[in-house]
């Protein structure tokens, strides 16, 4: 198994790094927008939080 670390050297001289992105919603009705966000990049999750099935400014699929 190969790993690979894809970083950055800071110019304090620590290291950075820059692998995944995070996308998160807090209510049901952003989950669109969240998973467009996402949509055809790689590494990036989408998360949120299940609850409220609706809001007014909800896409419908």
């Amino acid at each position: 198994m190969k790993t690979e670390w894809q970083g950055y050297l800071r110019d304090d001289g620590r290291l950075g790094i820059r692998n995944c992105v995070l996308v998160m919603y807090t209510v049901e009705c952003a989950s669109f927008v969240a998973h467009e966000i996402g949509r055809d990049e790689e590494d990036v999750q989408v998360i949120g939080f299940a609850g409220r099935w609706w809001c007014e400014f909800r896409i419908l699929e």
